[in-house]
């Protein structure tokens, strides 16, 4: 058996191995990591890092900011993203107001280099020394725990994550993720389920065997012909057009041949018959036209 192999007999592949950073700051560490670099230099770095706890921006994206990308009206900042997209990320008033301040005309950084005025082009190092001087990496080096200057956007994430006061999809907006399991990191932070899901009624998005995230296909909502209903209204128990619509509508939408339609059909108790031009379902010995049952047409 090749261990290199993605399934058994399958060809030579090395196995995909998780490197997302796991590490986010707890309130008072990200009030002392500020507290530090408002220390340092250069003096700008206190004020980026702000920004991207506050809005979860990337570096990258606070160093190509410009003047001319604070809205000041509309209390938004104008980022190239990735792909080079430009998006408006809202920003907090009192945040816009230490912008302005800086007087930038249109085209100049709005966070330049203390030493020659430039845009930054990287992280500055006096980071890395306030992050030691506070003990925030880890002492064995691992480099999953480590804090960097993009801790910060995971902190901005995983706060209103342990909150509860999101779903994974508003996350996911919220940090503007393309896909949404790149948003799955911060599952087990929401508060709910072993998983982290918090459960919900009717959700509208559900887990395949895969672990990927799928919108959930929604069954019509079951309504009994007249014969039906006025069964139901007499006995109080279902009718035959409800069992086969509720156990049968699943598996005739899946099935993708006669023999998975009659072997699924059989799993749920049910039955399907051709009958002259049309078709059938048995409940038992009872008979339910087809067309009366959501999604099946004769």
């Amino acid at each position: 058996m090749n261990p290199f192999s993605t399934k058994r007999g399958g060809p030579r592949q090395l196995l995909k191995v998780s490197n997302a950073r796991l590490r986010f700051l707890t309130p008072d560490e990200a009030k002392g990591l500020l507290a530090e670099l408002n220390m340092r230099n250069p003096s700008q770095l206190h004020d980026m890092a702000l920004l991207s706890l506050r809005t979860g921006l990337w570096a990258a994206e606070i160093f190509k900011l410009k003047g001319q990308d604070v809205d000041a009206h509309a209390g938004v900042l104008y980022v190239i993203g990735k792909g080079g997209t430009r998006v408006a990320v809202r920003v907090p008033q009192d945040m816009i107001a230490m912008f302005r301040g800086y007087n930038r005309k249109p085209s100049e950084p709005l966070f330049k280099t203390s030493m020659l005025g430039e845009a930054f082009k990287k992280t500055p190092p006096s980071f890395g020394w306030a992050v030691k001087a506070l003990k925030l990496a880890p002492e064995d080096g691992d480099s999953l725990y480590a804090v960097t200057f993009h801790t910060l956007r995971h902190t901005f994430a995983s706060w209103p994550a342990q909150s509860g006061k999101v779903t994974l999809i508003e996350l996911k907006n919220l940090m503007r993720h393309k896909n949404i399991n790149t948003t799955l990191r911060y599952a087990h932070l929401i508060p709910g389920q072993e998983q982290g899901w918090a459960s919900e009624n009717n959700p509208r998005y559900t887990i395949n065997d895969q672990g990927e995230v799928m919108r959930r296909q929604r069954q019509p909502a079951v309504k009994p012909r007249d014969k039906a209903a006025s069964f139901e209204s007499s006995s109080g128990e279902k009718s035959a057009q409800r069992i086969a619509e509720e156990r049968g509508h699943a598996v005739i939408q899946k099935a993708q041949s006669w023999k998975e339609l009659h072997e699924g059909l059989a799993k749920a108790g049910l039955r399907f018959e051709r009958k002259g031009s049309g078709a059938v379902v048995l409940v038992g010995d009872t008979v339910v036209k087809a067309s009366s049952i959501a999604g099946i047409s004769a």
